[in-house]
């Protein structure tokens, strides 16, 4: 898919999921239908693409965080994007929860069915008729969950994913969008954070719109009445893309003739007026080869001149994360100088004394060593003089 494309892609349902579940478990009385299988793993309707097991496992954890109280809307089938849908609500799935049967995760939960059903201007009857061919004949029943999706990958040999239909960012900062590769299969819908449950409604695969070909449609939404039967009908759509020539024979039954559609021309212009908006073009007028030439040139002193940004610019990021590291670095280290501080204003002073109060042996002089001196001072009990 290209870029386009994918923006194009608002939501998208999984293909149709019979009931399968035991007729002891329908409430009558009550309205509910207990054990509903909302969706397995399994092919997405229409889209070619394919849900795994920790598709379901993120669904079910996305239901028990947003629908817990209120419970998850469902519909009676699926309204078309251009279609109203009041009128359509037919109950509230709750309870949610993941159980694997026949080796297959399976979000599953407990409809319940709404009174206001009954007098539904546009499908009365609904939660009679629900409850009636719940018990008759289960099987033309079916779920079919409308969602976000979240991202697309295929999957390596080792089970590693590799994410496509997206944006890459290479390592110069320059971008690149990543298609699918043929060799590696299937393409699997990831839900994840990104993902998205908008209803799980009431349908029978294949069915389809009885107003679809009316005389009172609105004749400017035919186009998207048509690609909404169109995505209800997946091998319809298969065929005509993969047999254009048969979707043109058709046309010429009609009595309609195919216009191929015209190829743009390029415009002359001026860069920077399309990029910044300035100064609409007011006609077209092709652009000559040596014009062509100019424009690729400019165009690549341009990517010369925004790489050399680039590259000062990370070499200032750098500078700056290496000062902001030293920064926080000298911080630390005057944090811990001043709990030193502190610590040390926090401690008593030495206390204070007079000195030593006997004199010093080195201090005495000479005749105060004499024996007969010595034993004087030591009679009458007093310290000699300096």
């Amino acid at each position: 898919m290209t870029p386009e494309q994918i923006q194009q892609i608002r939501w998208m349902r999984s293909m149709p999921h019979s009931l399968e579940f035991d007729t002891t478990r329908i409430d009558a009385a009550e309205g509910v239908l207990y054990d509903v299988v909302m969706c397995e793993e399994g092919e997405a309707k229409g889209h070619g693409v394919y849900l795994e097991e920790e598709f379901i496992t993120d669904l079910v954890a996305y239901d028990q965080k947003h629908f817990s109280k209120a419970g998850l809307k469902c519909r009676f089938d699926h309204p078309g994007g251009c279609e109203g849908t009041m009128g359509t609500q037919m109950g509230r799935f709750k309870n949610v929860r993941e159980r694997k049967k026949g080796g297959k995760m399976q979000a599953i939960a407990d409809l319940y069915l709404l009174d206001a059903a009954e007098l539904s201007p546009t499908k009365p009857n609904m939660k009679s008729w629900m409850l009636q061919m719940a018990q008759e004949d289960p099987g033309f029943i079916m779920q079919s969950i409308v969602f976000k999706p979240g991202r697309y990958y295929q999957k390596f040999k080792n089970g590693d994913k590799r994410y496509i239909w997206e944006y890459q960012k290479h390592d110069d900062g320059g971008m690149e969008w990543v298609s699918s590769d043929p060799t590696l299969g299937k393409i699997f819908v990831e839900f994840g954070p990104n993902g998205e449950h908008y209803y799980t409604d009431t349908v029978e695969a294949g069915a389809a719109t009885d107003s679809l070909f009316s005389t009172q449609a609105n004749p400017h939404l035919f186009v998207s009445k048509a690609l909404s039967w169109l995505e209800d009908n997946p091998r319809i759509k298969e065929f005509a893309q993969a047999n254009p020539e048969k979707v043109f024979s058709f046309l010429k039954e009609l009595g309609l003739e195919p216009t191929p559609p015209v190829k743009p021309q390029p415009q002359k212009m001026s860069l920077l007026k399309k990029l910044f908006g300035q100064d609409p073009i007011t006609e077209d007028v092709l652009m000559s080869a040596e014009e062509i030439t100019e424009l690729r040139t400019k165009l690549g002193k341009a990517e010369e001149i925004l790489t050399s940004l680039q590259t000062k610019f990370d070499k200032l990021q750098s500078d700056y994360d290496a000062l902001k590291k030293d920064l926080e670095t000298r911080t630390n280290e005057l944090s811990s100088a001043q709990d030193k501080i502190k610590e040390l204003e926090s401690k008593p002073a030495a206390t204070h004394t007079d000195g030593p109060t006997d004199t010093p042996e080195s201090e005495l002089r000479a005749y105060h060593k004499d024996p007969i001196t010595q034993r004087a001072i030591e009679r009458f009990k007093r310290k000699p003089a300096k």
